[in-house]
């Protein structure tokens, strides 16, 4: 996948070297580890690509013997564990907000834009997921279309 989508500046002079390095990144722990520090919540493009890798993730540890649809347990499965992640992007930015003498954490923004799709919106990440699962480029090109 042309990780290039992920780029939100398109120019020559940015090196987005290390950026592809991690979105590269497919194993298990990785894709936890980036999940756990927040570094999803980049931007909502970057939100999704996180959700299309993590349920890349998810499909191959998941024995499914409830046999319900898998973005449905994929989605039941992260929101169970939402809410602690939330909290944790709440501490950040409050730490964030204290160091940097009042800034504002942009990813908490992201944070929020996720917590309002997993429970609110979950079929639009329903659809995204599906579609991702055909062509991942071209779902993240349409994600928010």
């Amino acid at each position: 996948m042309d990780l290039s989508v992920l780029h939100p500046v398109k120019s020559p002079e940015r090196d987005y070297a290390r950026k592809d390095k991690l979105n590269s990144l497919t194993g298990s722990f990785e894709c936890r580890f980036l999940e756990w520090t927040g570094w999803y919540n980049q931007d909502i493009y970057q939100l999704l690509f996180g959700h299309y890798r993590l349920y890349q993730v998810f499909k191959k540890e998941c024995d499914n013997k409830a046999r319900i649809p898998l973005f449905l347990a994929y989605t039941a499965k992260y929101r169970a564990s939402h809410g602690l992640k939330y909290l944790l992007s709440h501490i950040i930015g409050i730490l964030y907000f204290i160091g940097s003498f009042g800034k504002s954490y942009d990813a908490l923004q992201t944070e929020r834009f996720n917590k309002v799709l997993i429970k609110d919106y979950a079929p639009i990440l329903h659809e995204f997921l599906i579609e991702a699962d055909h062509d991942a480029q071209n779902a993240l090109l349409n994600g928010l279309t």
